[in-house]
């Protein structure tokens, strides 16, 4: 492996983890919840360590402890969180069916056919979610028992009053802070696969990775291992490539996990959650 490129994309992978806390930190001053740069950079990395040490990636639980544990509202932490997730999860989505639509020209008619009806199924169900939050709402009341339902109705007053803090330029900057870091992202990928001389185009580096990155949303194996490993070697095999350069892409991706949990970790230390 190069030197010069690994160093150039730990700073590029630095600069992304910035870019996310700082995002993290304006989706909180939207709620008018103020943290300093610092604080909120060591906590959204120790979100990160425990969401890659844990199953399902549970660091988001972690932010609300912090938050909780600072006096604010568990409403608006869950809710911060949950901005901050969605926004990955739908640029990902929206890259992963970009992705799968490119890559199923290089497959046989019956492969393609197949994605043809798999890529509109699962845009109609992420669809038909959002669309549906009513319905989950007046069955979350059906289910809440009364003894709680001022607190509960309490809570949903309060998350409604957050959301309309959102207006539409604030939302148009949380999506190009998304897509710059996400772009951010895909540079360090890239840099590393010419680090170890792995010649590969800047678009089927994003494809190859987003798509291992959304099979690996289910978990079975702990950070993807395996699981990443066999989607990449049937993926890099479609594009020409042999099974030792899908492995070591997927190391570099693995890398990229250790090295931000490294991060993380340093993070926790320096700033632990106070119980």
């Amino acid at each position: 492996m190069r030197s010069d490129l690994f160093l150039i994309a730990l700073v590029v992978l630095v600069t992304f983890h910035v870019l996310k806390a700082f995002r993290w930190r304006y989706i909180l001053s939207i709620q008018r919840i103020h943290y300093s740069f610092i604080d909120s950079y060591l906590i959204y990395l120790s979100g990160l360590f425990v969401g890659l040490m844990t199953p399902g990636r549970m660091g988001d639980f972690v932010k609300i402890f912090y938050m909780k544990a600072d006096g604010f509202s568990a409403i608006k932490a869950m809710f911060s969180s949950f901005i901050d997730r969605m926004l990955d999860i739908l640029f990902l989505f929206l890259c992963g069916t970009l992705s799968l639509l490119w890559i199923s020209c290089l497959l046989p008619i019956r492969e393609q056919l197949l994605l043809t009806i798999v890529v509109p199924l699962l845009s109609a169900v992420v669809i038909g979610k959002s669309l549906g939050m009513e319905k989950i709402r007046k069955l979350i009341l059906k289910l809440v028992p009364k003894t709680y339902m001022p607190l509960f109705k309490e809570g949903m007053s309060e998350l409604k009053a957050t959301f309309r803090n959102y207006s539409f330029w604030k939302l148009i900057t949380l999506i190009i802070l998304t897509v710059v870091g996400w772009l951010l992202y895909f540079t360090v990928i890239y840099v590393l696969t010419r680090s170890i001389s792995l010649s590969m185009p800047f678009v089927e580096v994003v494809a190859l990775f987003v798509i291992s990155t959304l099979i690996t949303f289910v978990p079975i194996t702990f950070a993807g291992v395996g699981t990443r490993d066999v989607t990449l070697v049937v993926l890099f095999s479609r594009l020409g490539y042999i099974k030792e350069e899908a492995i070591s892409f997927s190391l570099l991706i693995l890398l990229i996990y250790f090295l931000t949990a490294l991060f993380g970790f340093v993070s926790w230390i320096i700033k632990p959650i106070k119980i």
